[in-house]
């Protein structure tokens, strides 16, 4: 303590021994200024000095407080008018050394003290702060990051800038500003109209009033005055608009539209500049203008417009080692040269091509351009085709045309939307599990061919599409669901005949007709089908199993399966009844051997069976046949037979991807008796001695069997007797195959001679004529012969089940076209209504103009008054509008199921199938919906 003491007394002493200010601060200099420079670089030691800089735990500590949301800055306001009212009133300060309100921090602002309770004493009165809430200590490597602030270009809407609305009926759209007025945080941009024009005939009419507007989004187009006058809207011409100093057209006293674009003034806040619009996107803002602004120029012309619309956007200028680059500003424009590097300062190091020049050259950003000569292999950055890799085949300014190696299409881009690809021998063929050409299921019930696979997308052809119109969509990895196999699946073509995976088929109607290829999926009768002749989508084509044929099917048959010729019997003889199916059960054979030995006393061997062996039931031949049903749950539906019984049935509808089972009585097949002891079940005919089973077999005979027998049986509707035998006694009118004597019922009443005859007697007394048995036996013999007792006409119908068909429309003979009269269309104004005639070879078309509502968010057409305008259109105009459920139809296109001008009841949609009930026949059929189309019904 002592030695310090007598240092501080030495100290003052020299002090004051000093004659002058200069001496002294000499001597403070020499004592305190330390050496900061690095020995032999003379810089200053950075990291050091910044690390000085940083808080220490003896600095005051940073806060946070909880304040209500947006009242930040005005928080911190109230702490300075506080510090300045206390000083003014000569109080003590606030212990407090600052406060700080960060745009980005919401509901939170900091303040700088030594304790807390300094905060809180005077954060007291403070109405914005919540008091309960605590008051959190900032760490201290924390503090310099919490109170930093980063710098940003604000982007200033102008004059010709390229926006993109925020709200409202144009949110998304790209928009062109045209004037900006600063003082009223206003301006007028130029858009594509989005114009509903029968809301604004509805305001101007008084008819809006209690209607809900409709939530489908006008389509952008330009303004068509043609629709504006149809439907009376107020237009005026010529309008002096004193903002954009030009004459205007004003539709309905509130739309102004130029040139025929919307000009529209709305709020700077409404709109945010557009980062990097598409050449598509500029393409609807210079539409057959050249660089004069002439109409009808070139395409050059426009093309040089469009690139010199985009302006010169910093955010656009982004470089990479590599790129070639071409110099458009200063002394050295339209150099060509290759980016070496980009410096820390955002400036651009170039390689220049030209021989002369051999030095490094330094640029700003704004005066390169990317250039790329024509063969040069690039990919799409931005915009519609982005991700693309194709060549340039052709350079127009700033406008390159690219042609896909992929999908043999060329299109057009911007320059500073391309880049340099090393692609130029490598193929993407994968995109995750899933690879070129798989099977895979998407979102819902679709199901797709990959057909394409560039860079984290995969080019999809679905099943909703057809050869004509292929649906082809980009999707992402994610949006595959999961990886389909077909091997084991199949369907059938038009001759029924079985198609699998890897068969030849060809397709026989359609855009590809004639055209043959190979199977290489199948999913609910749909082929992906790869021809070697189609250019288009690598090949593969995506079409329903009933437009082709397999090669080296059976092209005559209609049943399926190879079936025709098991149904020729043994002997190659078609089968003359429905209950042909019998003779292949063991059960039949059986009874066949009892009722020999009950007719003639002694044992006969059965026939021989046309399949299987003894005990074995062989292939029944009703399998594969398509029936209708006649009755029961499913009336009226059409399928195919899978399985048989002797009660039931499986089958395979037509309208519904489904098999069910139907009662044998519900068809018009053979009914089989439930056990050999009774009779009294209705029989088949052609029970036993069936052609193929007795030597010699005759020839095929009309009537086939028995033709001998006097008189014939009865028992069907309507009755033969008039028509084959005038003489005979009328027979009983049954439909079972019960015998009913005049002495007796029954088989068991021992009766011989019935009157009338229809059935032959079963014992041994009454012997038949000299004939082979069963041939012309008289009475007759044992079992009525074909048809038996299934004569009914017409076939299971009921009276009151026939409905007449609607009167058929009628056009001209040479008009081949889908537009028929009666057909509900869609014009390019947006109106909908219905063809009422058509003029010779489809030249023009009538259409009444009715009005529509919207229904699950599409438009639908309503009402067609009596009174209501028609309009001749042609058929570029028109669009025919999808059939929705339970709606009236007219087939628009001939089909396997029916003809060109049908008409019937669209039950439901089954994908890209409608389920459809036929007015004329009332059959149900499955038909494509591109052959359907909707059908007025006044």
């Amino acid at each position: 303590m002592d030695t310090r003491l007598h240092a501080r007394m030495e100290n003052q002493g020299q002090f004051e021994r000093m004659e002058n200010e200069e001496e002294l601060e000499r001597m403070i200099k020499e004592r305190y200024a330390a050496p900061r420079y690095e020995a032999g670089t003379g810089q200053l030691d950075a990291n050091v000095d910044q690390q000085a800089l940083h808080p220490t735990v003896r600095d005051p500590k940073l806060w946070l407080v909880t304040v209500k949301l947006g009242k930040e800055r005005e928080t911190v306001v109230c702490l300075m008018q506080k510090t300045i009212n206390l000083a003014k009133q000569g109080k003590p300060p606030m212990q407090i050394l600052s406060c700080i309100a960060q745009d980005h921090l919401k509901g939170y602002i900091y303040v700088e003290a030594e304790r807390e309770d300094h905060v809180r004493k005077a954060l007291q009165g403070m109405r914005h702060v919540y008091h309960g809430k605590p008051v959190r200590l900032v760490p201290i490597n924390e503090m310099v990051d919490s109170i930093s602030v980063t710098t940003k270009e604000v982007s200033v809407v102008k004059v010709d800038s390229w926006v993109r609305m925020r709200t409202g009926v144009y949110k998304g759209d790209l928009a062109q500003v045209v004037d900006v007025n600063y003082a009223d945080n206003q301006c007028t941009v130029k858009l594509v109209p989005r114009i509903d024009y029968q809301h604004l005939a509805d305001k101007e009419s008084g008819k809006a009033k209690g209607k809900t507007k409709s939530q489908v989004r006008p389509p952008a187009r330009l303004f068509a005055e043609a629709e504006a006058k149809r439907l009376n809207l107020s237009f005026e011409r010529g309008r002096y608009d004193r903002s954009l100093g030009a004459s205007v057209d004003v539709l309905c006293s509130t739309t102004k539209l130029l040139d025929g674009y919307h000009m529209k003034t709305c709020s700077l806040a409404t709109v945010k500049l557009a980062d990097a619009p598409t050449l598509d996107e500029l393409q609807k803002f210079a539409i057959g203008d050249d660089e004069d602004g002439e109409k009808g120029g070139n395409s050059s012309g426009a093309l040089a417009a469009l690139s010199k619309a985009v302006g010169t956007r910093k955010t656009d200028l982004k470089f990479m080692p590599g790129d070639q680059v071409i110099i458009v500003e200063g002394d050295l424009r339209n150099l060509e040269g290759v980016v070496e590097r980009i410096d820390p300062d955002g400036r651009v190091v170039v390689n220049p091509s030209h021989k002369e020049l051999n030095e490094l050259l330094t640029f700003k950003s704004e005066q390169l351009r990317k250039h790329f000569k024509t063969g040069s292999t690039v990919r799409v950055l931005h915009g519609k085709h982005e991700g693309v890799v194709g060549m340039v085949v052709k350079v127009e300014r700033d406008v390159a045309h690219i042609f896909s190696t992929v999908s043999n299409e060329e299109f057009q881009v911007f320059m500073h939307d391309l880049a340099d690809s090393e692609e130029t021998t490598q193929r993407i063929d994968t995109i995750g599990e899933y690879a070129l050409h798989d099977l895979a299921m998407l979102e819902g019930s679709e199901v797709g061919c990959i057909i394409r696979v560039e860079k984290d997308v995969a080019f999809v052809m679905t099943n909703a599409g057809t050869p004509d119109r292929p649906e082809i969509r980009p999707v992402k990895l994610h949006e595959l669901k999961k990886k389909l196999l077909s091997r084991n699946i199949s369907a059938q073509d038009a001759h029924m005949d079985t198609i699998d995976q890897g068969s030849m088929v060809r397709i026989i109607d359609g855009k590809y007709k004639d055209t043959t290829g190979t199977v290489e999926h199948i999913f609910k009768g749909t082929l992906w089908i790869r021809a070697r002749h189609v250019q288009e989508h690598g090949g593969i084509v995506c079409i329903r199993a009933r437009n082709c044929v397999a090669h080296g099917g059976n092209k005559g048959s209609q049943i399926g399966g190879g079936l025709a010729a098991q149904m020729m019997g043994a002997h190659g003889m078609p089968p003359k009844s429905p209950g042909h199916a019998l003779l292949q059960s063991s059960y039949t054979s059986g009874l066949r051997g009892d009722l020999m030995s009950q007719s003639l006393q002694a044992p006969r061997a059965a026939p021989p069976r046309a399949f299987g062996g003894p005990g074995r039931r062989g292939q029944d031949p009703l399998i594969g046949q398509t029936k209708k049903v006649r009755a029961g749950v499913y009336k009226g539906y059409i399928g195919r037979i899978v399985d048989v019984t002797d009660t039931s049935v499986r089958l395979e509808l037509q309208a519904q991807a489904r098999t069910v089972t139907v009662n044998r009585e519900h068809l018009d097949v053979p009914q089989v008796a439930p056990s050999r002891d009774s009779f009294l079940a209705p029989r088949a005919t052609s029970m036993y001695d069936a052609p193929g089973s007795r030597t010699p077999a005759h020839y095929p005979m009309t009537p086939a069997h028995g033709g001998g027998m006097t008189p014939m049986h009865g028992g069907m509707t309507p009755a033969r007797e008039a028509a084959w035998n005038p003489t005979a006694t009328p027979a009983h009118i049954q439909d079972n195959w019960e015998p009913t004597s005049t002495a007796g019922t029954g088989w068991g009443a021992g009766n011989v001679g019935y009157t009338p005859g229809g059935y032959g007697d079963s014992s041994a007394l009454a012997g038949p004529t000299p004939n082979a048995y069963g041939v012309g036996a008289t009475p007759g013999a044992a079992y009525g012969q074909t048809p038996g007792g299934y004569g009914q006409t017409p076939g299971g119908y009921e009276a009151d089940e026939y409905v007449a068909p609607p009167a058929a429309a009628s056009w001209p003979e040479d008009y081949k076209g889908r537009f028929l009269p009666g057909v509900v269309v869609r014009l390019t104004s947006g109106a909908q209504g219905y063809i009422t005639s058509v003029a010779p070879a489809g030249s023009s078309f009538k259409v009444k103009i009715g009005t529509s509502r919207p229904r699950d968010g599409v438009e639908v057409l309503e009402t067609v008054p009596k009174s209501a305008p028609e309009e001749t259109v042609t058929e570029q105009e028109l669009e025919i509008v999808r059939p929705g459920k339970k709606t009236s139809v007219i087939i628009v296109t001939d089909s396997g199921d029916a003809s060109r001008g049908d008409t019937g009841e669209l039950i439901t949609i089954d994908g890209v199938d409608g389920v459809v009930r036929l007015s004329s026949t009332n059959d149900v059929v499955l038909l494509d919906m591109s052959c359907l189309a909707r059908r007025w019904v006044e």
